[in-house]
Order: structure tokens, then sequence, then C-alpha cells
């Protein structure tokens, strides 16, 4: 009997030694299991953040990219405009050695001077400081100036007594229109003078730009890169009742509201 119960005890042992290894055995493929799942999810997480990555930043590049090339069309590209179109101007002229004609070439060469500044702080920064700072009078008076020394073209500017205070996109995006409207004015329209109108009513700003050029037919012709401008810039600024009419000898009229508080600050 001592001998049958002797076999049966190491039977036991030997059975609880095979299950104890074969416990650890199993706990060990299932670590090592689980460790390669682990590295498998933790590089797919790696391989999807990267690619995440990877798309944020050609999107940030494409958008950059648009957005040089608006600032580059809407800031530089009217500044150089300007001095295209009064250069060619003078070149007409018979008496260049009169004073009238060289204080227009002194005004271009500023021009010049100001778009190259203008490109090399754009290669630090999208949005020009002077911008951010300016208010919208002060803004627009400066480009009425700047236009009324050239002589060409006289532009009329209204403005209410307090200034105008915006937040510096919606600024910069009226400022732009302006701009526009100018550049397009006396590019195409062959305009005399041009009006600047800007007036506050209950908490709206009605904004009317007009000129008395040749005018053009609203429906017949496309909208080139200007008119495209004038419509994108609107649409960002969420715009309301605004109107481009156009009388064929009369000319052109803009017209568009934007909201403001008269206690709005920057």
């Amino acid at each position: 009997m001592a001998e049958k119960e002797l076999t049966i005890f190491l039977i036991l042992v030997n059975v609880v030694l095979l299950i104890f290894i074969g416990g650890i055995l199993a706990f060990v493929l299932l670590y090592r299991q689980r460790k390669i799942q682990y590295q498998r999810e933790t590089q797919l997480l790696q391989q999807l953040h990267q690619q995440e990555i990877m798309e944020t930043q050609l999107n940030i590049q494409q958008q950059t990219m648009r957005d040089i090339g608006r600032e580059i069309h809407d800031n530089v590209g009217q500044k150089l405009t300007l001095a295209s179109i009064y250069s060619q101007s003078l070149l007409h002229a018979q008496a260049l050695r009169t004073t009238e004609s060289v204080s227009q070439l002194i005004e271009i060469a500023k021009l010049i001077d100001t778009s190259l500044q203008d490109l090399r702080q754009l290669s630090k920064s999208l949005v020009q400081p002077e911008l951010a700072q300016t208010p919208l009078n002060e803004l627009l008076q400066q480009e009425t100036s700047q236009i009324n020394q050239l002589g060409r073209c006289q532009v009329h500017l209204t403005l209410p007594l307090a200034p105008i205070v915006l937040d510096t996109f919606v600024k910069n995006n009226v400022f732009r229109i302006a701009q526009e409207f100018i550049q397009n004015s006396l590019k195409h329209a062959r305009c005399q003078n041009i009006w600047l109108n800007v007036e506050v009513q209950a908490q709206i700003l009605i904004f009317e730009f007009k000129e008395d050029g040749k005018g053009f037919d609203t429906e017949a012709q496309q909208a080139g890169i200007g008119l495209s401008n004038i419509k994108r810039l609107l649409n960002e600024l969420s715009a309301f009742n605004d109107s481009l009419t156009s009388v064929l000898e009369k000319g052109t009229t803009l017209r568009f509201l934007i909201p403001y508080q008269t206690s709005h600050e920057i």
C-alpha cells in the first residue's frame, strides 16, 4: 500500500507540476502575443498620426499659398498697378520736366518703394502689423491722399465723425474691397471721380463706392479677377444687401452693409 500511495503521490505531483509549467508557458505565450499586438497597434497609431500630420501640413501649405497669392494681389499688386498706370500716363505727357510731372514721378517712386517693403514684410508675416494697428478711417484717408496726389482721378472720401472701430479681419477685408474698387475704376472705367462713402445707421455700417466712368453691362461681361476678388471678400465679410450696379457712360456703384456695434473694441 505504501508503494501504491507513493506512486499516486508522485503522479499527482507530476500532474501539478505539468499544470503549473503549462500555465507558465501559456502565460508567457499570451504575454508575448499581447506585446506583439500592442506593438502593432502602437505602430499603426504612429503611422496614422504621421499621416494626419502630413495631411495637416499639406493643408496648411495650400492655405498659405492661397493667402500669399491673395495678399500679393490685394496689396502689393495694387500698388504696383498704380505705379504702372501712372508711368504709362507719363510716357504720353509732352512736358516731362514740369513740376507736376516731377511730383508724379516722386509719387511713383514712393509706390514702388512701399511695394518692395510690403514684399519683405510678406516674407515674415502674412498679416501686416500696420494694417492691424491702423484704424479704417486712417487707412482710407491714406489711400485717398495717395491717389489724389497722383492727379489722374479725384477720390472723394466721406466718413463718420467718430472713428470706425472694427476687428482686424473685417477691417482688412473692407479696406481691400475699397482698394480693389479704386484699382478697377482707374484701370477700366476712365473715370474722373471716385466717391467712397461710409455711413453708420442703427448699428449698421453702410458702404457705397461709386465712380463716374464709362460703365459696363454687368450681365454681359464676365467677372474678371478684380470683381471676383470683391465678391470673395464680401462673402468672407458676410456682408448683406450687397449690390454692384453699372450704367453705360454713367459709372459703377458698389454698395454693401455689415453689422456694427459702436461699443465694439479691437
